[in-house]
């Protein structure tokens, strides 16, 4: 899928959590890969990791208090599944359970009020980024001269 950010007046019609991925740069970590549709039939592929969503509904309370339940019992804004501290080999088990409670997650954000559902903060936060686009693995050959762990004979 081609890299375009939405138009300034797209609205959300639909989120699904597809999936996860491993990503390994700068250093390992799991995203959950999300198909996001537009209102002008655009379609986006993004990926968000955990840590993201997580800061991501912290902010979201913020805006929205009444919505998160802070000044009334009514709660409408999403339950996000609790963070969890694990070993390094069980992240993977962990990112696999999460993608349906994620999944649940976005669809009930999707579906709450336009006040909230088509807020700059929901519209910015599933927007593509720069680090949403697939690029091809660059391959860099160097001479064996510029190589830095090689040290030319006769020196």
């Amino acid at each position: 899928m081609p890299w375009r950010r939405p138009t300034e007046r797209s609205e959300l019609v639909h989120v699904v959590v597809t999936g996860y991925k491993k990503r390994k740069y700068p250093r390992k970590f799991y995203v959950f890969a999300i198909d996001v549709t537009w209102n002008n039939n655009e379609r986006s592929e993004i990926y968000r990791r955990y840590s993201e969503f997580f800061s991501f509904q912290t902010t979201l309370k913020a805006l929205f208090p009444d919505a998160a339940g802070k000044r009334t019992k009514e709660r409408t804004i999403p339950q996000l599944p609790k963070r969890i501290f694990v070993g390094r080999s069980h992240v993977a088990k962990v990112a696999e359970a999460r993608v349906e409670q994620i999944n649940r997650y976005c669809q009930t954000l999707v579906s709450l009020d336009v006040n909230i559902s088509q807020s700059s903060h929901v519209i910015g936060f599933f927007s593509p980024r720069i680090g949403d686009i697939s690029l091809p693995k660059l391959h860099l050959h160097r001479p064996a001269s510029l190589h830095p762990l090689k040290i030319p004979a006769g020196i």
